[in-house]
């Protein structure tokens, strides 16, 4: 495969892995990646995931390289509410939900993170389109429950006005919806964490 075939790949698939080359070329030599990434032509994001070294340009293309890096997975957690600007600071590190193990990934463009849940707690996430691609990303609701599912040792009122949540952005939360993905998780103290922050929500929009 010679470079100009490769740049026909990674224009439709700007994130690749080996095996889409393999696909394209089924005898690729594996020291010719090498030779690309000392051109600074491809960037090595993993052991055998790569893109194309212009590809990264804004935070979109952040969470299309996050749902490529580690799948399945989808963008959630701090960087959703970022996204959502629930949290008020920036957020240095891609964080995603996987029903792998837990996993970190440290790259030349930026740190992912991938936390693990159960198989059937794998929901709560659309398809957002830019451009011609497409990348996974939590609602609002289920970036709030995948949150709080991982962080046990937030339980009181206290807890919750330490993060410093914006909490008119958080009147967004479609409270049906919450309820609904509640109903999969299945988890009592769970529960009681969001009514406790529903309060919450309450007392400051008011």
């Amino acid at each position: 495969m010679k470079f100009e075939q490769l740049r026909t790949l990674y224009e439709e698939i700007p994130v690749f892995s080996l095996p889409d080359i393999r696909h394209q070329d089924p005898g690729f030599h594996l020291p010719r990646l090498s030779e690309w990434q000392k051109q600074k032509k491809i960037i090595k994001l993993r052991q055998g995931v790569y893109a194309a070294a212009h590809f990264f340009q804004t935070d979109q293309h952040l969470y299309f390289a996050a749902n490529r890096i580690y799948s399945p997975s989808y963008v959630s957690f701090e960087t959703a509410l970022s996204l959502y600007q629930v949290i008020p600071e920036s957020v240095y590190c891609t964080s995603s939900a996987t029903p792998k193990k837990t996993q970190n990934f440290v790259t030349p463009v930026g740190s992912f993170r991938y936390h693990h849940l159960k198989p059937n707690l794998m929901f709560g996430y659309t398809l957002t389109p830019f451009g011609k691609l497409r990348y996974k990303v939590a609602t609002l609701e289920k970036a709030v429950l995948d949150f709080l599912y991982i962080h046990t040792d937030i339980n009181t009122p206290d807890d919750f006005i330490e993060l410093r949540w914006n909490a008119q952005n958080l009147t967004k939360i479609d409270w049906m919806t919450m309820d609904s993905y509640l109903t999969i998780f299945d988890n009592k103290k769970l529960s009681k964490r969001i009514q406790s922050l529903q309060r919450i929500i309450q007392t400051c929009s008011h």
